[in-house]
């Protein structure tokens, strides 16, 4: 089970699927706590899941595929990657992603 987490934090090359967020800086896959209670949401059949991150509540409308920020009101797509490319390369040397882990833990461009 610890190699499916770090896998689920894993962003841009190779990996099972994921959910992302579509942010000022394009697609950022959700951090491994919100890939779970998304995931849990879906499969219990649920229209929307709610959540903090980075001290903002979001709501996701998972019929309109949407991230709501429910202060700012702000809304962003979001989507299901069902399958990641591989690395075009050895992941330690890969261009795309420098080899190293991105979530939304780690990205910006969230409001």
């Amino acid at each position: 089970q610890a190699w499916r987490s770090l896998v689920f934090a894993w962003s841009g090359c190779g990996g099972p699927a994921m959910w992302q967020v579509e942010t000022n800086f394009g697609w950022q896959s959700y951090g491994e706590a919100e890939q779970a209670l998304i995931d849990t949401a879906t499969r219990a059949g649920a229209s929307e899941c709610k959540f903090e991150l980075k001290g903002w509540a979001y709501r996701l409308d998972l019929i309109g595929l949407l991230q709501i920020n429910t202060g700012t009101h702000r809304e962003r797509r979001i989507r299901r990657r069902d399958e990641e490319p591989p690395h075009p390369e050895p992941p330690e040397r890969c261009t795309q992603c420098g080899g190293a882990p991105a979530s939304l833990g780690d990205a910006g461009g969230l409001d």
